[in-house]
């Protein structure tokens, strides 16, 4: 297929007899040619010429390329257009459009300097807006645009480097503090760079080249940011002795001068520095043992640069520049009327003129006046101090007349220990310190503190308080004793626990509390006791509930249930596989258990690669390790839970672990237990179920009772959006228990926060333990207990390691101050192990939370399982 074009071409084709062999570059002609060369080389042919007809000159290397381009286009005609030839056009055609600058259009490049433009306001986002004009250059064609392409990525290479430096120099926090060339005081590290960028690329991008002759020096920092000097003898010296610019681009070719000018700006030459480079980033200037007497008052140390018109400068401060700063003394500092005081001036930065104001209408001009005060009150003396180069004020406040006397205050008389008791100073002659006694060998130098009764006394505890100020002294001790009771607690024991039926049991009260009168047994199968101690046989296999109500003289009444308290039962053999299993064995055979344990930083969701469907799992035990308790604003205070999400391992979802406490900067390190049981027997043994936003501080019932049920445990816990509150020593600090005293299980949830309402809110998820004749066997499948106020770190049980595997269900820490200062090792443990003697099989409760001072009581509900049960290894999907 032939066409004929009328254009302005860039070379000559010889065609048959069309066109001469010899017509010049740049005429008009119609030819006759195949269209080999393609449209996309057709209109690259018609931009050039279209620029050439506008009369631009071009030099001879580019008339000597376009000779050679007509040669192989002719040359082509002839022969035709392969790929080698075609290749050569191409080659050829772009050293043309290089030569006649053929590449960036107008809108380009006003794209380009608007991103540069861009850097310039926001200089901390440099390296993306960098490499989007890398971009655009590169999506432009053309060798012009390309070589910009690659000076701008040379410009950034160095840039990172120069940022990797400083940064390694002086630390992520690091910002400038002096304006220079653009770059302001108080920029980061990121928008200096930036800033420093703006005039090599459009240097670049105006044709220039980014390589400078000498480079431009870049200062961010000086420091010290003045040169505060200090009287020593007769001399004025510098006593920090070095000052240093922290920047980049620091070299011999560009070091600069250092000089002292005055106030009017002018060089003094009385003083030579030699600034020195002790890197490409730093520059030092050694000052030490420099005598800066002769200097005049508010003159400054200027570095000028060979190549740059802007300074960098530091104001040099004498001793006795500036305003004062008013300070003064008085003694005797109190005292009964007529008092007469004596007043000191200890004032700095030499102040000329003193004004005093002593509260009583009278006032002073001298330096150190003396002032006789006639009324016994208090008294707002002031003093004014000024120079020429402006004033200061101080007060103070004198008490005449008052005696120092001792007296307090406290919140509740008697109660039950462990007793909050809150006393209050109310001393008169502001006392400056304060020094308790509580009579229980504990002491305060607190004003106001909060004290915590743990031991009953009935004959009462007397405090002590004893004040003073500048030497006197004064003391009370109060008339009224602290009383603190005994909390009557019901609570029993007995022995034996298990056993074939029929079973005799003998049960013996370990109840606390004074004058206890009366005993009321429930012993769960109907029958009932008002001795003591009784003893009871228990004729039908089951687990029984145990009840004791008791009385004291009073009238007070507590009562202790130990749900499942009582195995009585048979010897339970597992038939062959084959046979038709009773409901009984049945439930036994489907029990199936699974103990893991993981590791992770707190805030880390963790994919246990468990299937959901066919098992459900909880947190049995868990610790937070190196961890500073965040107490600052409302944020999620506790994360100790299973959720489900899509598994990528296994395919399907899973469940995952959230581990987290609200701590300062660093992650505390977590130890989760976790239990899984195979939900063939989720019913039939046991119940798990989710609660939502549940209210922290208030019971809620959960609609499972404890006719059906004989142990509810919390296996997974979030405390969700409250403020720690880390003042003082509070009755509760954290719990999530379930508690089973009535007809029906209640979630018992709470940590203390500042805000009573409205209070965090709690996500809870409770595994339940099913009663039934298959669990009253010679060896449970389940056994449980609650240890109830026992002492940090650790409770010795008498649960064996070689039977059972144990965790924590639920937990409670009362009577504590929360340490929130500072980094610990351990934040809290609510985990059981096994006893550190390998000897001693046994499981001990680990249990702590980090508090201030006293330690903090703890409860615990243990749940263990029958390793009989127990597989290996990590649950099959």
């Amino acid at each position: 297929m032939k066409r004929f074009f009328c254009i302005f071409l860039l070379m000559t084709f010889l065609l048959g007899g069309c066109i001469p062999s010899d017509f010049n570059f740049g005429l008009k002609a119609e030819i006759e040619t195949s269209s080999e060369l393609g449209p996309d080389t057709l209109a690259r042919i018609d931009a050039v010429n279209q620029t050439l007809a506008t009369g631009m000159e071009i030099g001879p290397e580019t008339r000597q390329v376009i000779r050679e381009l007509n040669e192989t286009i002719r040359q082509g005609v002839k022969a035709g257009f392969d790929e080698a030839t075609l290749k050569r056009v191409d080659s050829l055609l772009r050293v043309v459009e290089d030569g006649v600058k053929i590449g960036l259009d107008e809108d380009t490049l006003s794209t380009l300097n608007g991103m540069v433009d861009t850097i310039d306001r926001m200089p901390g986002n440099w390296e993306n807006s960098a490499t989007e004009i890398i971009r655009t250059l590169e999506r432009s064609g053309g060798t012009l645009a390309g070589r910009m392409a690659d000076e701008i990525k040379v410009v950034m290479a160095e840039a990172r480097l120069n940022m990797q430096q400083m940064t390694a120099m002086a630390g992520t926090e690091f910002r400038c503090n002096v304006d220079f060339l653009g770059s302001k005081a108080g920029a980061t590290l990121q928008e200096f760079i930036g800033h420093s960028l703006v005039g090599r690329l459009r240097n670049i991008l105006a044709g220039g080249t980014a390589a400078e002759p000498i480079p431009t020096p870049w200062v961010c920092q000086v420091i010290p940011e003045r040169i505060d000097l200090v009287k020593v003898g007769d001399r004025m010296l510098f006593e920090m002795g070095i000052l240093t610019l922290t920047g980049y681009n620091y070299t011999d070719a560009n070091s600069p001068r250092a000089y002292i000018a005055d106030e009017a700006g002018n060089p003094l030459p009385n003083l030579t520095l030699y600034p020195y480079r002790t890197s490409p980033y730093q520059i030092q200037l050694n000052l030490q043992g420099l005598d800066f007497s002769a200097i005049p008052p508010r003159s400054r140390i200027v570095f000028q640069w060979p190549n740059e018109p802007e300074t960098s400068g530091v104001a040099i401060l004498f001793p006795n520049e500036g305003a004062p700063v008013a300070r003064f003394t008085f003694t005797p500092t109190g005292g009964n009327a007529p008092l007469t005081v004596q007043f000191t001036d200890t004032s700095e930065g030499s102040p000329s003129q003193w004004q005093w104001d002593f509260g009583d209408g009278s006032t002073s001009n001298e330096r150190n006046p003396t002032h006789t005060f006639l009324e016994s009150r208090s008294y707002t003396v002031q003093l004014t101090v000024s120079n020429p180069l402006g004033s200061s004020s101080v007060s103070q406040v004198l008490s005449v007349g008052e005696t120092l006397v001792a007296d307090f205050s406290f919140s509740v008389r008697q109660g039950v220990a462990p007793l909050i008791v809150e006393f209050t100073d109310r001393s008169s002659g502001a006392p400056t310190a304060w020094e308790w006694d509580f009579g229980d060998g504990e002491r305060s130098t607190e004003q106001n503190p909060i004290h915590v009764y743990m031991v009953p006394r009935p004959e009462g505890y007397t405090v002590t308080l004893r004040v003073s100020k500048d030497g006197q002294t004064a003391a009370k001790t109060g008339a009224d004793r602290i009383l603190v009771y005994e909390k009557l607690q019901a609570d029993f024991v007995a022995d034996p626990t298990s056993g074939k039926s029929p079973l005799t049991v003998a049960f013996r009260d370990t109840s606390t509390g004074s004058n206890i009168i009366a005993w009321q047994w429930d012993f769960g199968d109907g029958s009932t006791s008002d001795q003591r101690n009784p003893t009871h046989t228990y004729s039908a296999n089951n687990l029984y509930d145990v009840t004791l109500t008791v009385t004291n003289s009073m009238g007070e009444t507590s009562t202790k249930t130990r749900r499942g308290y009582i195995n009585a039962f048979q010897i339970v053999r597992l038939p062959r596989p084959g046979f038709i299993l009773p409901p009984l064995f049945s439930i036994l055979q489907d029990i199936e258990a699974y103990t893991l344990n993981f590791t992770l930083n707190g805030g880390q969701k963790l994919d246990i690669q468990v299937p959901y469907e066919k098992y459900v799992c909880g947190v049995i035990g868990m610790e937070a390790l190196s961890g500073d308790i965040q107490e600052n604003g409302t944020g999620d205070i506790l994360k100790a839970y299973l959720f489900r999400q899509y598994s990528p391992a296994l395919g399907k979802e899973g469940w995952w672990l959230d581990a987290d406490f609200r701590s300062h900067n660093t992650n505390e390190k977590w130890g989760v237990d976790i239990l899984c049981l195979n939900r063939k027997s989720e019913g039939g043994a046991f119940l798990y179920k989710e609660f939502r936003s549940l209210e922290g501080g208030e019971k809620h019932n959960t609609g499972i009772f404890t006719a059906d049920y004989y142990f509810c445990g919390i296996v997974g816990q979030m405390a969700l959006n409250g403020d720690i509150y880390e003042y003082g020593t509070h009755e509760v600090l954290w719990q999530a228990r379930m508690d089973g005293s009535g007809p029906e299980w209640q979630i018992v949830v709470d940590f203390i926060t500042h805000s009573e309402k409205p209070e965090e809110r709690w996500d809870v998820e409770v595994l339940c333990l099913k009663k039934g004749a298959f669990l009253a066997t010679d060896n449970p499948v389940f056994k449980t207990d609650t240890i109830e106020h026992f002492s940090p770190p650790a409770y010795l049980t008498s649960i064996s390691t070689e039977d059972y595997a144990c965790g924590v269900a639920g937990i409670a820490f009362k009577y504590g101050d929360i340490d929130e200062n500072g980094t610990h090792p351990i934040v809290f443990t609510a985990n059981m192990r096994p006893h550190p003697d390998s000897s001693v099989k046994v499981w001990m409760v680990n249990a702590n939370f980090l508090t201030h001072g006293r330690d903090e009581l703890i409860t615990a509900d243990v749940l263990c399982v029958n390793r009989a049960y127990i597989k290996g290894g990590t649950p099959p999907p």
